[in-house]
């Protein structure tokens, strides 16, 4: 017997009998009768059975079968179920009460490296309970098998030391530095690697299971989720128990999913979020607190109300054109018609259709006044925060853009620059550039929808009365309303007042609306440095 070899060892009755028919039949016997103490013999797997005859030899102690390299046994004393096979049977061994026996390559390779116990039940590990022998067709002795729960326990021993599962769980979880988490309502997906980038776990973990989980990853792992409407929850938990938690755009996940688009699943996901998290150049989002979580639902509802509202107008024009009532399209206009619609008895509507139209105004009344709330919430908001004081003081900002922007950004001084926080909102133009040749598209609507909405928006008030004022932005957009148009002018204006915003955040200071900046000495020209260059001071001759 091999050195330091896994060993299987079988603690079975007495002297048994186990054979495998060249057909492929299971067939089990004992040596005249003979059965263990509870009447029962066991009855391997095939990958087993095969693995034995192959690798064996024949057994360690009474020798009576001996195994061929072709797989082969000759039984020397024992009866076979056939009569042709009763000379030369395919894999038939005997076994004995604690005979060891040495397991073939098969059964090695399907061993774990990392554990150094197996307990396994694998398919067909069970036990055939016999009644007493009767006599077949052939004369031969028959049996009438039944299986029953019986296991039989594989102890696969090595000259390693051996550990045990908790041990052995707690080592890998050691092993761990970064985690990528697909989360989802019920089952949220992990996929956990070592300093190397092998994969230690990928596992889905139920939603009470996932913080017990991630107790037992090493202080400072890196755990990067897709940023979704759970994931600042779960980021802010995370960050309680030391770890280093980490939010990505989901666009930003797709390339790095080795499936493509056609394999998307919670596992191919998971390990694409845990891919690009150890990317350099990986550009995060910033987890939001509480209050900025309040503040920007407070903005959703509000936003589902004025939706709501606008639908809501609209079915009443529906049903009074039904009747050939047909009013302006502002808001203002109708509302100054529907009592008088309502109550005037010359036109064709039926009282049903009256009553109809009077509910649905009342709830373009109830739509409003929840509007109204909002807005004092939004207004208390601005005044409570020194920062949406200051925004709020840039011209097409507004209580509404400062608190929404403050809310949903944060930290303004995670951007580099004006610029970038600009590309974050997605204001600035797409490129589709090469060879040295530049080609600028459409703005590319990258970033927070809603903050780009409002930007634009308020730009659109700005250039509609910049010719009503004297200061040097508004001398601007008037020159580039001329030059681009209208719709260009809104859109360069929102750019602008984010990097305005940018500035004024990051620096801390009130808005000057005379303002000129100053282009940096590191990105002027050189003729231009040379030009505000001191001239040089002529030497005493003394």
């Amino acid at each position: 017997m091999t050195t330091g070899a896994p060993i299987f060892q079988h603690s079975l009755g007495p002297q048994t009998l186990l054979a495998a028919s060249a057909n492929g039949r299971e067939r089990c016997a004992t040596r005249a009768g003979f059965t263990d103490a509870h009447g029962a013999c066991p009855v391997l797997p095939k990958s087993y059975r095969h693995d034995l005859r192959s690798g064996l030899g024949g057994c360690q102690r009474c020798r009576k079968v001996i195994l061929s390299s072709a797989g082969y046994a000759r039984s020397e004393g024992f009866t076979c179920m056939d009569p042709e096979e009763r000379g030369l049977a395919r894999g038939v061994f005997c076994v004995r009460p604690n005979v060891r026996v040495e397991a073939g390559p098969t059964v090695r390779r399907q061993a774990r490296a990392t554990d150094n116990v197996l307990r396994t039940r694998g398919p067909g590990l069970a036990a055939c309970r016999w009644a007493s022998p009767r006599t077949n067709t052939k004369g031969l002795p028959a049996f009438q098998q039944r299986r029953v729960g019986a296991k039989i326990e594989l102890r696969l021993q090595s000259n390693l030391k051996r550990r045990s599962p908790i041990s052995e769980i707690t080592r890998l979880m050691e092993l761990i530095v970064r985690v990528g988490v697909d989360l989802a309502k019920n089952l949220i997906q992990v996929h956990a690697v070592d300093a190397s980038g092998r994969c230690v776990v990928s596992r889905a973990l139920r939603r009470d299971q996932f913080m017990a989980w991630c107790s037992q990853l090493p202080r400072g792992c890196l755990v990067a989720m897709e940023a979704c409407s759970s994931a600042h929850h779960w980021a802010r938990r995370l960050r309680t128990m030391g770890l280093d938690t980490r939010l990505i755009a989901a666009h930003f996940v797709t390339p790095y999913r080795m499936e493509g688009r056609s394999g998307k699943n919670d596992a191919n996901d998971a390990a694409a979020i845990c891919e690009a998290a150890c990317r350099p150049s990986m550009r995060f989002v910033p987890i939001k607190t509480v209050e900025q979580q309040g503040v920007m639902s407070l903005h959703r509802v509000r936003e589902g109300l004025k939706e709501e509202r606008t639908g809501c107008i609209n079915r009443i024009r529906g049903v009074l054109s039904e009747f050939g009532l047909v009013f302006g399209k502002s808001p203002k206009a109708l509302r100054a018609e529907l009592a008088d619609v309502i109550e005037d008895a010359s036109n064709e509507l039926s009282m049903t259709a009256r009553l109809v139209v009077q509910r649905a105004y009342d709830h373009w009344q109830e739509l409003d006044e929840h509007l109204r709330w909002c807005d004092r919430q939004i207004g208390q908001h601005v005044r409570s925060s020194p920062e949406a004081r200051r925004a709020a003081q840039i011209n097409g900002i507004g209580e509404i853009g400062a608190s929404a922007t403050v809310a949903g950004v944060g930290d303004f001084k995670q951007f580099k620059s004006g610029a970038q926080f600009g590309a974050w909102l997605g204001i600035v133009p797409s490129q589709n550039s090469s060879g040295g040749k530049t080609s600028l598209g459409r703005i590319t609507k990258r970033g927070d929808e809603y903050l780009r909405t409002l930007l634009i928006q308020g730009a659109k008030s700005v250039v509609m009365s910049a010719g009503k004022r004297d200061d040097p932005t508004s001398r601007w957009l008037v020159q580039l309303t001329a030059r681009v148009g209208w719709q260009k002018a809104c859109v360069a204006m929102a750019n602008k007042n984010a990097r305005i915003l940018w500035a004024v955040m990051t620096r801390e200071q009130r808005f000057d609306p005379r303002h000129v900046s100053v282009k940096p000495q590191a990105k002027m020209p050189v003729s231009q440095h040379a030009a505000k260059a001191p001239l040089p001071q002529p030497s005493c001759p003394a």
